[in-house]
């Protein structure tokens, strides 16, 4: 985001992955070739402790099995430092980031004060579905890094991608739904 604005799908609405698994299957699912060796070696390192256990040769272990387990880990051991000098060499490049953005109170530092949130009122209301359904609508494109939010203030955020204004949805605004327009009418 910090590159170049992202569609909704790859920005706002992506979940953050909890587990290796399912950082392999966004990193499949994205293509993304550093993401995928990164969960890739997560899931490594699950399995490294059982390999580690086979190393020192015990009286019931045959030495072929003493081999395979200490042949394996040092496999797992060399993928796991190039996956990280992979990622600190792809570091360089990306956004030094004031807050983790991996708590709510991360993710709220970079969204408040952004003109985005105005769009995203009531969509609290909705399910999930239709909630994504709605943001993917707006067509919206939404970039990371210097802003200047709703209080005039200059911070680092989240909004959207310059030229872009609110998304206004005023007939359904007497409803509670989006932002009403800044005139009010007369009956």
């Amino acid at each position: 985001m910090a590159l170049s604005p992202q569609p909704a799908s790859l920005s706002v609405l992506e979940p953050q992955a909890t587990t290796v698994v399912a950082g392999m299957w966004r990193a499949v699912r994205r293509r993304d070739a550093l993401l995928g060796a990164l969960a890739l070696t997560g899931i490594l390192a699950r399995f490294l402790p059982l390999l580690l256990s086979g190393v020192p040769l015990a009286p019931a272990q045959t030495f072929v099995a003493h081999e395979i387990c200490t042949w394996a880990a040092v496999v797992v051991l060399i993928l796991m430092t190039a996956a990280l000098v992979a990622r600190m060499w792809a570091a360089a490049s990306w956004p030094a980031l004031p807050v983790a953005p991996d708590s709510l109170a991360g993710c709220a530092f970079y969204v408040c004060d952004s003109v985005m949130l105005r769009d995203f009122e009531r969509l609290s209301m909705l399910g999930a579905r239709e909630r994504d359904r709605r943001v993917e609508r707006m067509g919206r494109r939404y970039r990371f890094g210097w802003m200047t939010g709703v209080s005039g203030r200059r911070r680092i955020g989240i909004d959207y991608a310059e030229g872009e204004v609110g998304f206004r949805m005023r007939s359904l605004g007497t409803l509670g739904l989006g932002v009403a327009s800044g005139k009010k009418r007369r009956r």
